[in-house]
């Protein structure tokens, strides 16, 4: 998948791709995106915070700020929820 971006429309002003995450929720049912942003983030509780958008249906890029953070998701985070 080739990903079109604007370094000027992410959080903070910046963007880095080293630091994204791109990632496709395997359901049937609809992914209510607000409701998903907001468990994701709460239960993440980064140090640095996410920026999370939809890039077409289904399929969302995480955009992590710092490091330690990509590292925290990897090894420990949750990738899957009820009723989000």
């Amino acid at each position: 998948m080739r990903l079109k971006y604007r370094r000027k429309n992410w959080y903070g002003g910046g963007f880095d791709p080293t630091l994204c995450l791109i990632r496709r929720f395997l359901t049937n049912k609809l992914v209510i995106t607000h409701m998903m942003k907001d468990n994701i983030k709460g239960i993440w509780s980064l140090v640095k915070g996410v920026e999370i958008r939809a890039i077409k249906m289904g399929v969302f890029i995480f955009q992590l700020f710092h490091k330690l953070d990509v590292w925290k998701v990897l090894s420990g985070g949750l990738w899957f929820s009820i009723n989000i």
